[in-house]
């Protein structure tokens, strides 16, 4: 996509993000808006995956013609842009009394509860940072987690940009793992030869068992609080040495 094309895009889509909801447009039956094409769509995303989405789709649902959700949606991307942020829905409600560390850990918690609820989220381009309301409400509720911790301002925003990131593909992983059917230490069990992976295979001894070997939530989520409390000690460490 050559850059003019993408801005425009761009523009399309926070047009409707910051103005999408009880905007009426011309032609017959007000009753469909764009509040209300989003709700159906998230919930085609929700039950069938992003794959299945499409205007059609959406239209069918809401009994109304493709043509009719072009008055009020530009297209796709712009929908699917919306569906996002909506979806995100706002921050946790980040207690002033915690400890920095502990509202960061509440975030991380309610940002992968996010993800566990409309997997489909992580399947979604991602073609700028977050520029709708929930989005940056949820950088605005990080920022002020970290404040008085002593990180600059870009130290704070790539800060954000990797908990975003590593949360995300993590919840990516959790959804990919499912299929497999068994835990990785069992996989490693069946797969490894101990002569030429022998730290693998003692990995594969070590590690506990899934357990129902099916769930990718449950293998995945303590990597995530595991990576979460080793970064923040960098955090710490950093902040001490810088100072």
């Amino acid at each position: 996509m050559q850059d003019a094309e993408r801005d425009a895009d761009l523009m399309r889509s926070l047009d409707l993000l910051w103005s999408a909801d009880e905007r009426p447009a011309p032609g017959p039956r007000p009753g469909l808006s764009v509040a209300k094409i989003v709700r159906t769509a998230i919930g085609v995303a929700d039950s069938e995956g992003l794959t299945k989405l499409s205007m059609q789709r959406v239209a069918g649902e809401l009994g109304y013609t493709a043509m009719s959700l072009y008055r009020h949606v530009p297209g796709k991307s712009q929908l699917v842009a919306v569906m996002a942020d909506v979806a995100s829905g706002p921050p946790p409600e980040l207690s002033d009394t915690d400890a920095w560390r502990q509202r960061v850990e509440a975030w991380v918690d309610g940002l992968w509860e996010v993800y566990r609820r409309h997997p489909w989220l992580v399947e979604v381009q991602l073609k700028s940072p977050p520029v709708g309301p929930n989005g940056l409400a949820w950088i605005e509720a990080l920022l002020r987690a970290v404040r008085g911790t002593g990180l600059g301002h870009d130290e704070v925003l790539g800060l954000a940009m990797f908990m975003f990131s590593a949360v995300r593909d993590l919840a990516r992983l959790a959804d990919d793992l499912v299929p497999m059917g068994l835990g990785y230490p069992q996989i490693l069990e069946k797969i490894v030869d101990g002569d030429r992976f022998p730290m693998l295979a003692e990995l594969a001894t070590a590690m506990p068992a899934a357990a129902d070997g099916s769930d990718g939530d449950g293998e995945v989520r303590p990597v995530v609080g595991f990576g979460i409390r080793l970064l923040l000690d960098g955090v710490e460490s950093y902040v001490r040495d810088k100072g």
